[in-house]
């Protein structure tokens, strides 16, 4: 027998590592921001941005010979195409990180489902058509909204609908039993959408009969 030599690695002092993954669906969030301060507020970790997989890694910050010590992490979760948020902000997580060992934390986000509101028009007077009917499909042709049917103003309005962290397109239709054709757009939507709240500076979507 021969001597055979071992190195053995060291887990680096300070370092993180986890993964952002949604509720939902348990799959990783892409996008999302990870940073950990020390509650003595001297040391940073990250930011750092989670890869397509929802994994992130933050090394020892360079120059500090023992970042190990209590650290408070925090996410901002990464917004849609619209630059909305698409999930709710986990609650702070407080760690400690020993010395010479890798700490792993990972977090889970809750969707902001999509909303979805507007008017079914009179395409030749602009009034409000009452009695109309309403459907949401996505691209499967599965209904995801509705059917609703417009009362008195016109009016719709889907809430919670189950989109994606990345945009897709789908189909809003309308028909009327008062004698106007059936009429369909495309509308893209994704997570954190809010078509027609005023507070979300995203206008509504109007459809024309």
């Amino acid at each position: 027998l021969t001597n055979q030599n071992f190195a053995l690695v060291t887990a680096a002092k300070g370092s993180v590592s986890g993964q952002v993954t949604d509720v939902s669906t348990g799959a990783g969030v892409s996008g999302a921001v990870v940073t950990f301060v020390s509650t003595d507020g001297t040391t940073t970790l990250g930011p750092t941005t989670t890869d397509t997989n929802g994994n992130y890694s933050i090394p020892p910050p360079s120059g500090k010979t023992d970042p190990s010590g209590n650290y408070i992490g925090s996410v901002t979760p990464p917004n849609n195409a619209n630059g909305k948020p698409e999930f709710t902000a986990p609650p702070t997580q407080a760690i400690t990180i020993p010395a010479d060992v890798a700490q792993t934390v990972n977090f889970v986000l809750t969707e902001i489902l999509a909303t979805l509101s507007g008017t079914v028009l009179d395409n030749q007077t602009g009034l409000p058509i009452s009695g109309a009917t309403v459907t949401l499909t996505d691209s499967t042709g599965k209904t995801v909204g509705g059917p609703v049917t417009t009362g008195a103003n016109g009016t719709y309005a889907f809430a919670s609908i189950p989109t994606t962290q990345q945009a897709a397109a789908y189909a809003l239709s309308a028909t009327s039993p008062s004698g106007y054709f059936s009429a369909s757009q495309t509308v893209t939507l994704s997570l954190g959408d809010k078509f027609g709240d005023p507070a979300s500076g995203q206008a509504a979507v109007n459809i024309r009969l």
